[in-house]
């Protein structure tokens, strides 16, 4: 009777915290078994399936099996993923696979991969639609204006719904962009407090992976694509705001 099974300290209905539409996927699952056992089996599937998609599309990408297995053992071992999962039933934690389904879309040039991967990372929360924004931008910098001003549409539709419409349809939500508008309202103390507290030595370790790969890029002078890094700045900067690092991000 939990208006929200897999957050139940809240006491609040399922989409008044954060809007995650992902977990309609587990719902059916959810109905059947106990919700809790439901969300550990299905986050561990999508964990899985984001490395089976990497051998999956590991000849169409060129990888040896010495790259698709360090890929694999990144993705998968690095600090931040192993920390997410021991934050269970999080679909922040799900965001995994569409967005490695996101950046595998832009090796493949696959249009439909990356518009099916970006209204699934835009199904795990709220944030993920400032994403898409940045997605658009590439795309309009890289002349691609088609693709540009579709997944700009999909974005600037999700977070209207998701901040402006849904507190209409549900009632009163947790405020979340509230707190960050207020944060960054006074950006010297919240720049002040977040540099203070941010754990710079355990992302170091996490990135120092990169380091050989970066190097070995520009020593063969293989085609990089890290322009779309820049996706990753609308999520690090909300979570550098906030604070959020100090829980399980």
């Amino acid at each position: 009777d939990n208006p929200n099974p897999w957050l139940s300290v809240y006491a609040s209905g399922l989409f008044n915290d954060h809007f995650d539409p992902i977990l309609a996927f587990e719902a059916p699952v959810a109905k059947v078994a106990d919700p809790m056992l439901a969300g550990l089996a299905c986050e561990t599937l999508v964990v899985a399936a984001t490395g089976l998609l990497l051998v999956l599309m590991r000849e169409r990408l060129g990888f040896g099996p010495r790259l698709a297995s360090a890929a694999f053992a990144f993705l998968l071992l690095n600090r931040a993923t192993i920390n997410a999962i021991g934050y269970p039933i999080h679909p922040t934690t799900w965001a995994i696979l569409p967005i490695t389904g996101l950046f595998l879309s832009q090796a493949l040039r696959s249009t439909w991969l990356e518009l099916t991967s970006l209204l699934l990372l835009f199904s795990c929360k709220e944030e993920f639609p400032f994403v898409g924004i940045m997605v658009a931008a590439i795309h309009f910098y890289r002349r691609e204006s088609r693709t540009g001003a579709v997944v700009a549409i999909l974005s600037l539709g999700w977070i209207i719904f998701a901040f402006f419409v849904r507190p209409e349809l549900v009632g009163a939500v947790t405020p979340h962009a509230e707190r960050q508008l207020r944060l960054l309202a006074h950006p010297a103390a919240t720049f002040a407090r977040a540099v203070g507290g941010f754990p710079w030595y355990p992302l170091l370790l996490s990135l120092l992976p990169l380091v050989p790969l970066a190097a070995w890029l520009r020593v063969s002078g293989a085609r990089s694509n890290a322009m779309w890094l820049l996706c990753t700045v609308p999520p690090l900067v909300i979570r550098f705001v906030n604070g959020a690092f100090e829980n399980h991000y």
